[in-house]
């Protein structure tokens, strides 16, 4: 039981940790009752690289990569027209994660904004989430961590533009497009 043990944590610190994946961050299936008719840029900050030596991280660019193609596949902006272009700010507060263990619970917090062009604030919202990645998912420790942190970021996103597009429902002057 001791060598099993022992092997487990050799295996562990000689693995090399990998950045979370834009694929791994996509959020599917959103449902959205109405698009806002508006194009969007979409900009991500407060992410950090990964050491490969040392933990799984979330960069900045993978996260805003993520985003877009959340917004792509989601339908939430109505995308193309000749509608107002919109900044969609996502920028990582906080990221809470274990360093070693069976289960890799990670919690994450983003604020989110939605400015005009006049860089007027549309909305704005913190909004947080967690994703546990199991030993069953996989025995590697730092591949654990990379997919707890993929479903944090995923999760986040869902969360954060289903929020975005049920408060903009509501919100005067701000053209929405109902699907049929």
């Amino acid at each position: 039981m001791r060598f099993f043990g022992l092997a487990l944590i050799l295996t562990q610190l000689n693995a090399c940790a990998f950045e979370a994946e834009t694929g791994g961050m996509v959020a599917k299936e959103i449902s959205v009752t109405s698009p806002i008719a508006a194009k969007v840029e979409v900009h991500a900050s407060g992410g950090e690289s990964t050491h490969p030596w040392w933990k799984s991280n979330i960069s900045s660019r993978n996260f805003e990569l993520a985003i877009q193609k959340s917004i792509e596949e989601n339908g939430v902006f109505k995308l193309g027209g000749t509608g107002p272009t919109y900044t969609l700010d996502a920028e990582i507060l906080e990221t809470d994660h274990p360093y070693f263990g069976l289960d890799f619970e990670v919690r994450l917090k983003v604020r989110w904004t939605l400015v005009d062009q006049r860089k007027q604030s549309l909305w704005k919202s913190d909004v947080s989430s967690d994703y546990k990645a199991t030993f069953s998912d996989t025995i590697w420790g730092v591949k654990r961590l990379r997919l707890a942190k993929e479903g944090a970021a995923r999760a986040n996103i869902r969360k954060a533009l289903l929020k975005m597009s049920r408060d903009l429902e509501k919100k005067p002057g701000l053209t929405v497009v109902p699907t049929t």
